[in-house]
């Protein structure tokens, strides 16, 4: 591990602070020093925003829509099923998987992943 000793002075200007202060907290998680530190060595910059995050997203609407199916399902099986209850239930469901949806395309837009 490289241990780092050296110190390097860099003048910035106001606007210059505040971009590079607003491009740190757009990645999330590491420090000034990190990000410049990273840019310097190409290192890659992940955000606190990952993919394996999203994936959870993903499998989260996944979920949901197998719920739905699930209720689907069981909601044939009832002598007397209360239509109005269901389809509140199943909208409900399809509307939230939309959202999700519609969530991970602007996440992936934002950060361009």
């Amino acid at each position: 591990m490289n241990k780092k000793d050296r110190w390097f002075k860099l003048r910035l200007s106001e606007e210059e602070r505040e971009l590079l202060k607003s491009k740190v907290e757009k990645v999330g998680y590491i420090t000034q020093s990190d990000f410049i530190r990273k840019l310097i060595t190409d290192s890659q910059i992940y955000s606190n925003l990952d993919k394996i995050k999203l994936n959870d997203i993903r499998r989260l609407a996944g979920l949901l829509g197998k719920n739905t199916g699930l209720l689907k399902m069981y909601i044939m099986e009832l002598e007397e099923p209360n239509k109005k209850m269901i389809d509140k239930i199943i909208n409900d469901n399809e509307s939230i998987k939309k959202e999700i949806k519609y969530l991970l395309e602007q996440i992936k837009k934002h950060f361009k992943i």
